[in-house]
């Protein structure tokens, strides 16, 4: 428990708790997420140092931990840096400011999706009857409510930092920040959110996916929806896509194409001129360069 408290102490940034004794008595000072390869790291590192005291005959003391702990920031950090991140540390990265584990800077970020048209929405009224009640019992309903539901055609826009992902991935196979980046632009087109999934069974794909690749800085094409599309009868998707690549062929033809290269799947038409729509596999793939 010494050695543990010590090592608590040594690699995060802590503050007494308040409590008396054991672990309890010092906390993080935020909220911080270890990986795998980072607490066997530190087991290994608190069994070292045991062993290290024990051979020594040095009692396990703060004093004796101070000394012959043999615990350097610099070279821990080294070590740190060097383990492998969790996938998800890895793509949302870890916000710590004064740890020796603040190390993982995000390679993914994702912007709240919002609809391209104005929103409206609709009440659903519901009611429950107990039907076990008698003739005797206080008549009426159970339950009266009612809940607003909503639906729309949504933007959602994501960049992924490759550089980024691959530098995180330390310790994994070569290829694995690709394979990741596919599966993840695959599970954004086909997993939806599942808010009041008992009632409204909310399991949409994505209609129109466009993948961009270079080496500026990307950009969102957010503002072609301020304006919001008209609802003008059942072309508001494809309103809602003419309207995206409206835009991006207005921001290209001021600032030029930049090295941008451009895919898309859909399974509505395209613009003539812009790109031809395939497969989402086969946009992931000619994108990221992995196999179907």
């Amino acid at each position: 428990m010494t050695i543990a408290k010590w090592l608590m102490g040594k690699t995060v940034d802590t503050k007494p708790s308040g409590k008396d004794g054991g672990l309890e008595s010092t906390q993080s000072s935020q909220l911080l997420v270890l990986t795998k390869a980072e607490t066997d790291f530190l087991a290994e590192t608190a069994i070292s140092i045991l062993q290290k005291l024990r051979d020594n005959s040095v009692a396990i003391t703060d004093s004796a931990l101070n000394k012959d702990g043999g615990l350097d920031d610099r070279t821990t950090r080294e070590v740190l840096k060097a383990l492998p991140a969790s996938i998800d540390t890895a793509l949302f990265g870890r916000m710590v400011t004064s740890d020796l584990f603040a190390r993982v800077d995000a390679a993914v970020s994702v912007a709240h999706a919002f609809t391209t048209h104005a929103e409206a929405s609709e009440t659903d009224y519901f009611t429950a009857v107990d039907t076990l009640k008698g003739l005797g019992d206080d008549a009426g309903a159970g339950l009266i409510q009612d809940t607003e539901l909503t639906s729309g055609v949504f933007y959602l826009y994501a960049v992924i930092d490759m550089n980024q992902l691959r530098d995180n991935l330390v310790g994994f196979e070569s290829g694995a920040a690709e394979r990741l980046a596919a599966n993840l632009v695959e599970a954004m087109a086909t997993i939806t959110p599942l808010a009041k999934r008992g009632s409204t069974a909310p399991f949409s794909y994505a209609e129109f996916v466009m993948l961009e690749r270079g080496t500026t800085q990307p950009r969102t094409l957010a503002n072609a929806f301020l304006n919001p599309v008209p609802v003008i009868g059942t072309r508001l998707m494809n309103a809602s896509i003419e309207a995206l690549l409206s835009h991006r062929s207005k921001l290209r033809a001021m600032y030029g194409s930049r090295g941008l290269q451009a895919r898309a799947a859909s399974i509505h038409p395209l613009p003539e001129g812009d790109f031809s729509s395939s497969t989402l596999a086969d946009l992931i793939s000619q994108t990221f360069h992995v196999e179907n």
